[in-house]
């Protein structure tokens, strides 16, 4: 009966550590995703102040999947809020354009800054480890989301860098296959003996079609067209 009870603790005390790791990973996205939104919003302020409109509606487009509710989002995207409270999507989506050319060549740069911190909150949830499939596939979607070239992510993935990108170890092993097939096919024909005309038989003989007949070793074909 100890040896039960002790067994029911240890079942319990696991299941609470489990939960405990859940919570944690929820809670610690949820504060990286509140900072990132706020990151964001300066953003979207620099854009405005530099009259990057295209750059800040794009932006605007990934907010609005961090944050539904997020008004000013929502009103440089056309919606329109009834009284109700909810948002109508406009019928067709309004065209905008960049015209600072020089600070759109700093818009990357701010992006990075502007999202560098949520991308180190992720892949510190990823390396940290005890995470279930789910939240390791979530936060490294996260991460590549805002950084696709991310290595570390990458390799935790188990994924490695292909000429067109990352990919799992599979991928540039089959090709590399395919081309140890393509070669040992070509070895196999060289090496093989000619075909030389053979005999047809009697039953093909009597069919009613101009037939030939090649033989090699271990083939033999017979058809109507040419050698």
């Amino acid at each position: 009966m100890k040896w039960i009870a002790g067994s029911a603790v240890l079942a319990v005390l696991s299941f609470a550590g489990t939960l405990a790791q859940a919570s944690d990973f929820d809670a610690r996205r949820t504060a990286a995703r509140a900072s990132l939104v706020k990151e964001l919003d300066g953003y979207l302020a620099w854009c405005q102040t530099k009259s990057l409109f295209l750059t800040r509606q794009k932006a605007c487009a990934l907010l609005l999947e961090l944050e539904p509710e997020h008004a000013e989002a929502r009103k440089t995207l056309g919606y329109t809020r009834a009284k109700d409270g909810t948002w109508k999507a406009p019928e067709k989506p309004r065209e905008l354009r960049d015209f600072d050319q020089k600070a759109l060549g700093e818009a990357a740069g701010r992006w990075r800054e502007a999202t560098g911190s949520y991308v180190t909150a992720m892949v510190g949830l990823l390396e940290a480890g005890a995470l279930s499939a789910e939240e390791k596939e979530l936060a490294a979607r996260e991460v590549l989301r805002f950084d696709a070239e991310n290595e570390r992510v990458h390799v935790l993935l188990g994924e490695v860098k292909g000429e067109k990108g990352w990919v799992l170890p599979e991928t540039p092993r089959a090709k590399e296959r395919r081309a140890e097939l393509l070669e040992a096919v070509r070895t196999a024909f060289e090496r093989a003996a000619p075909a030389a005309p053979a005999e047809l038989t009697e039953r093909e003989r009597r069919i009613p079609l101009k037939f030939k007949a090649f033989a090699a070793p271990g083939l033999r074909v017979v058809g109507t067209s040419g050698e």
